[in-house]
């Protein structure tokens, strides 16, 4: 069995003197996409892969969550448009879900369109008298 090599963190002296210089008339350069990013929020993005030994974040639980595609596909655009991987996104949609302190949000249901249809039905027939009074609703049931 071989042994493990050191893998070597930084280039040999002599590797960079043997280097040529870049030259930036022949080089297209590109912007980095994360750049502006870190200049708006101070963050840094997590790299990929795996985290070098002594720069792990603790000990981690693998889950499954299942949705229909369509779902995934928009976490998929949201996580492109804001310029994360699809996974940095899952996680950080979690934790912001977890840290949140209004109780409605675990329904979601304040922002569908279809309730909000329904409650603003609801409001135009008791304007219009159509309505059942809270004290008449057990007669009807």
């Amino acid at each position: 069995m071989k042994k493990a090599r050191k893998q070597q963190q930084e280039p040999s002296k002599a590797s960079l003197r043997e280097m040529p210089e870049v030259d930036f008339s022949k080089v297209k350069l590109r912007p980095n996409p994360y750049a502006e990013r870190i200049r708006a929020e101070g963050i840094i993005l997590p790299g990929r892969g795996r985290p070098m030994k002594g720069k792990e974040l603790g000990p981690m639980t693998t889950r499954t969550i299942r949705f229909q595609p369509h779902v995934w596909e928009r976490v998929e655009e949201k996580a492109k448009a804001k310029g994360l991987t699809f996974h940095a996104a899952l996680r950080t949609a979690i934790v912001e879900w977890v840290l949140r302190k209004e109780p409605s949000a675990s329904t979601g249901l304040q922002h569908d369109p279809r309730l909000l249809a329904r409650i603003e039905e609801a409001r135009k027939s008791a304007r219009v008298g159509k309505g059942i009074r809270l004290e008449d609703l057990d007669k009807h049931l």
